[in-house]
C-alpha cells in the first residue's frame, strides 16, 4: 500500500511518547476494520542512532516504528496519555529490501490485533502482528504483545 495521504505530516509527539518531533516516525493511522489498522511512517535518510550499512531496513528502526504505532493505537482505544507502556515481547524479521539513501522511506505498517484484554473496562494488554511495506516492497514483520 502506498497512499500518499499516509505520509503528509507527523502525528503529535505526545501520542507516541516522544519529546522531540524529529524522533516521531509515525505520520498517520487509519482503521480499516475492527481489528485491522494501517500506520503510515516516514524513515529519515540518515539518523544518528538508526541505520544499516548495507542499505537494508534497520531492525531497530522497524522496532521503534512498531512501538510508536502500538502506543498510538492504544491511545485511540482509550488508554490515557499519562499511562506508561511495557512492551516485553517483540521480534522483528527483516526481509531483503534496499532503501534509497537519497529520499526518506515511506513505510506502511499493517497491524492486525489478535487479542485485547480489558481491566476495569479499559484496555490493559493486546497482541498485535505487523507487516512492514517500505516504498511498496514487503520488508519485514513483527509480532508484538505490549502490556499496558
Amino acid at each position: 500500500m502506498r497512499d500518499e495521504a499516509l505520509f503528509e505530516a507527523s502525528v503529535k509527539r505526545e501520542l507516541v511518547h516522544k519529546r522531540s518531533v524529529s524522533e516521531v516516525f509515525l505520520t498517520d493511522f487509519v482503521q480499516t476494520s475492527s481489528r485491522r489498522f494501517i500506520a503510515g511512517a516516514q524513515w529519515p535518510r540518515w539518523h544518528v542512532f538508526y541505520g544499516s550499512p548495507d542499505g537494508s531496513p534497520d531492525s531497530a528502526l522497524m522496532a521503534e516504528t512498531l512501538r510508536q504505532a502500538v502506543i498510538f493505537m492504544s491511545h485511540l482505544c482509550g488508554v490515557p496519555l499519562t499511562h506508561k507502556f511495557l512492551m516485553p515481547y517483540m521480534s522483528i524479521s527483516v526481509e531483503a529490501a534496499l532503501l534509497d539513501p537519497l529520499v526518506p522511506a515511506q513505510v506502511a505498517v499493517e497491524l492486525d490485533v489478535k487479542d485485547m484484554k480489558l481491566s476495569g473496562g479499559q484496555l490493559s494488554a493486546l497482541t498485535v502482528t505487523a507487516r512492514f511495506v517500505v516504498d511498496g516492497t514487503p520488508s519485514g514483520k513483527g509480532p508484538r504483545r505490549p502490556a499496558l
